[in-house]
């Protein structure tokens, strides 16, 4: 038979203490709407996508646009090589 210790996790003194010093965030409202953004966003599944600053979309432009030459070559030699077999 165990015996199960009845005694407090925290002594009494030391809690009440903590919480009477206890405030929530000045900012708590702000801080909710930002979370309840986030939450619905996870409900939905769907973030939001952040537009493009002209500097990004002039870097990227160039790559996104090699990327499809790739891969339309890469579409053209598979074509060719199954049309060959």
């Amino acid at each position: 038979m165990t015996n199960r210790s009845t005694r407090a996790l925290f002594h009494s003194k030391t809690l009440n203490t903590a919480l009477r010093a206890f405030s929530f965030p000045q900012d708590m409202e702000v801080r909710r709407q930002k979370l309840g953004r986030w939450i619905d966003a996870l409900k939905t599944g769907k973030l939001p996508i952040a537009p493009p600053t002209d500097s990004i979309r002039a870097e990227v432009e160039p790559i996104v646009s090699r990327l499809i030459e790739i891969a339309k070559t890469n579409q053209e030699t598979h074509r060719d090589v199954l049309h060959w077999l």
